[in-house]
């Protein structure tokens, strides 16, 4: 016998299957991947680089999803994408192992010995996050999931650099001020997602602090102040330090123009709100730097 609920049809549009789907996690990473290889490695990332680097985020958010939807009171207020993962649990499932085949046998083939050994790295470091966020509720007091990911986000875009160069003093202040950059874009959309997930009673930096949006304009306008100095004295390459500072400067933008947004749902007896259209600009405002930064270098090239 089924007893899954049964569900009002929503109409969705097709521009927020972007955000459904991860793809919009996809575009940033793979974007900033190229960024990262062409600065401190000379070269385009290779074919199966992208390919794992795509499908390896989008199986750590679908399964940071589908976690998420486990907990899932369809009684209270929740997101559209947590509603999606709950009711395509089993087709995402799927997918989501036949992306980790792909994936295993891509790295198995492609990857050199440095790639593999940092790799580990960047596996143990995802296991960790996922220990802290949904198995191990003591971590989570510790460090806000926010500041986890946008760190392991960071270091995985980052991952050719690091395999193919040494520990670099710039390469790290990269990593770093690129960590600091997705943790804003993630701190931002928990803060316009706070409602839900306190409804929701899951946990993110926004709940704990709900002042945390009146400093992140301040926390942002430091942030390019810092990139601009390590530029200056070289410890950030030029053109890698100008997508920091636009992108900065974008979600600035937002930051102010989103103080105060609460999602509301669209009818009152509708529990699942609509996409959040802040929270994909906020990840365009990733996306838009690297991307031309990558076309003005192809046609320069």
């Amino acid at each position: 016998m089924n007893d899954r609920p049964a569900f009002e049809p929503i109409r969705v549009p097709a521009w927020s299957w972007v955000n459904l789907l991860s793809l919009d996690a996809v575009a940033i990473g793979s974007f900033w991947q190229a960024v990262f290889t062409f600065e401190f490695c000379g070269r385009a990332p290779a074919a199966y680089e992208a390919a794992v680097i795509a499908l390896s985020i989008w199986m750590v958010y679908t399964a940071d999803r589908l976690f998420d939807s486990l907990r899932l009171d369809l009684g209270r207020p929740h997101t559209l994408r947590h509603r999606m993962h709950y009711e395509y649990r089993n087709a995402l499932i799927t997918v989501w192992v036949g992306c980790l085949v792909i994936d295993v046998i891509l790295i198995a083939s492609c990857a050199s010995e440095s790639q593999l050994r940092w790799g580990y790295v960047a596996v143990a470091a995802v296991l960790a996050y996922s220990a802290g966020v949904h198995l191990v509720g003591a971590v989570r007091s510790w460090i806000p999931k926010e500041l986890q990911a946008g760190v392991v986000f960071a270091f995985g875009v980052g991952l050719p650099a690091w395999a193919e160069t040494s520990l670099r003093v710039d390469l790290i202040a990269s990593t770093l001020m690129a960590g600091v950059l997705f943790t804003v874009n993630c701190l931002l959309i928990a803060c316009w997602d706070r409602d839900l997930d306190l409804s929701q009673r899951f946990d993110s930096w926004a709940t704990r602090s709900p002042s945390v949006t009146r400093w992140l304009p301040v926390a942002l306008i430091m942030q390019m102040a810092v990139v601009v100095v390590l530029s200056c004295i070289h410890l950030l390459p030029t053109r890698l330090a100008g997508c920091l500072v636009v992108s900065d400067g974008l979600l600035l933008m937002l930051a102010l123009r989103g103080r105060g947004y609460r999602p509301v749902n669209r009818v009152p007896s509708e529990k699942t709100a609509p996409v959040c259209r802040l929270g994909l600009c906020a990840d365009a405002a990733l996306v838009a730097p690297p991307a031309v930064w990558a076309v003005l270098t192809v046609m320069i090239r």
